[in-house]
């Protein structure tokens, strides 16, 4: 699909946010992140922004690498149970579009991409990265069929260069984002990768102007963010 970011789709509607860090209004303080950018500028009714720093899309299920440091600090969520709990809240029915964009702690904690059992009508159904997505939209489905979902995925990082995960595994950010097309190929929804677009302002050791570390965007990085998703 093209041209899904226009004032004549937004305007008056209500945007639901789902991701990590990258997305969350928390890692830059007063600044305006994307989804800011886009209530302002598309005249949204309302952007609820529920990305919380440091968690995966994937569940955190018992024995995995995610589970595991977690416990140890205390984080214990997830996009999984971020939706569940929403849906346990009975606000899923308040949105007409949501923007799932995590990936990049999944790539640290090295989640598998896939597993037999591709049914994840349940949690516990939960034990890959691609299966917790289809919980994810089987839920937000389940509660409102009418949602329109887009998939954001990872922003360019080097994250895997500069901090190598501890956990075993060879995927990389390229499978998480081919993951990504594979999801949105299976439920026929939108998929966008800003991956290239994104990698062109990273320059955070000489100015620091896009990009405050590996992955975290700043207040300019944010509005090139915007800007791609705009002309898409």
């Amino acid at each position: 699909m093209n041209k899904i970011f226009t004032l004549k789709n937004f305007e008056n509607k209500n945007l639901l946010i789902l991701g990590d860090s990258v997305s969350a209004q928390a890692t830059i303080g007063n600044d305006k992140v994307y989804a800011t950018l886009l209530k302002e500028n598309l005249k949204l009714n309302n952007v609820y922004n529920a990305a919380i720093g440091g968690t995966t899309l994937t569940y955190m299920y018992e024995g995995s690498n995610i589970d595991k440091e977690y416990h140890t600090n205390n984080v214990a969520i997830d996009g999984c149970r971020v939706v569940n709990n929403l849906a346990i809240d009975n606000k899923l029915k308040d949105f007409d579009y949501v923007i799932i964009a995590y990936g990049h702690n999944d790539q640290h904690f090295k989640v598998p991409l896939d597993e037999d059992n591709k049914s994840a009508n349940y949690l516990s159904d939960c034990h890959s990265f691609k299966n917790s997505f289809r919980f994810i939209i089987n839920t937000l489905k389940k509660h409102n069929p009418n949602i329109q979902i887009i998939l954001l995925s990872c922003t360019y990082s080097e994250y895997d260069k500069v901090d190598v995960s501890p956990y075993d595994g060879e995927v990389s950010y390229l499978d998480y984002r081919k993951a990504y097309q594979d999801i949105a190929y299976e439920y026929n929804v939108v998929c966008l990768d800003p991956w290239d677009y994104m990698k062109q302002f990273f320059d955070y050791n000489t100015n620091a102007y896009y990009y405050k570390d590996s992955v975290h965007l700043t207040k300019n990085g944010h509005l090139e963010l915007f800007k791609f998703l705009m002309n898409n």
